[in-house]
């Protein structure tokens, strides 16, 4: 299953259903949510989330699970609820690593006090049932037990690296990161480099 980011198309991932399916995959692309062909006037994380657990409901299991960007805090938050995770296998291109964190960065560049950001957080927590430092990549991990190919560039400036340093420093036994330097965060799903590492990834048993 192909899941896309923010303010993109299943179609622009069109190589890899090529590359899948020359490896004997079937796959699963679509526009998500308000994006593309789809319905919709709203897109975050837990709507994204729902929709893809609805995907996998009608056209799964899913064998593999590859998300970019914020469809890569969808995938693991859809992840951690699955019961069979056994034989399953996510991939995470430059996923949106921290709720927080993008809150915090937002805050920074508005600049309102900390009653505002207060009222903020609980109105999120009223209105979807998470705290914030839930809806987060790091927190998924620790409920999922599959492997896990996690794919960032050191140049990231939407998804920033800074955010998954700490992460590898606690080395998950069941995640390998692939690192590049100068691809950016659109950029980086269109190499050979990251394509081949990423069916490589798949392919092994």
């Amino acid at each position: 299953m192909i899941i896309h980011g923010f303010s993109s198309y299943s179609y622009k991932f069109e190589k890899y259903v090529g590359l899948f399916k020359k490896e004997g995959f079937e796959v699963v692309a679509f526009d998500a949510p308000a994006h593309g062909q789809s319905g919709g006037k709203h897109i975050n994380a837990l709507i994204y989330k729902e929709a893809l657990l609805d995907i996998e409901q009608a056209y799964g299991p899913f064998y593999g699970w590859m998300g970019h960007s914020l469809g890569g805090l969808a995938a693991s938050l859809a992840f951690q609820t699955l019961a069979n995770q056994a034989n399953r296998k996510l991939v995470l291109i430059a996923p949106a690593t921290e709720t927080k964190r993008a809150i915090e960065h937002y805050f920074s560049i508005i600049q309102v006090d900390d009653k505002i950001k207060q009222a903020f957080n609980e109105l999120i927590a009223s209105l979807t049932h998470y705290k914030i430092e839930e809806i987060a990549v790091s927190h998924a991990l620790k409920q999922i037990s599959a492997p896990v190919l996690w794919v960032h560039d050191k140049q990231d400036m939407i998804c920033v690296f800074d955010a998954v340093i700490p992460i590898m420093e606690t080395k998950p036994a069941n995640v390998r990161f692939h690192i590049t330097d100068g691809l950016g965060h659109s950029r980086v799903y269109k190499e050979a480099e990251v394509s081949g590492a990423i069916v490589h990834f798949l392919l092994e048993a």
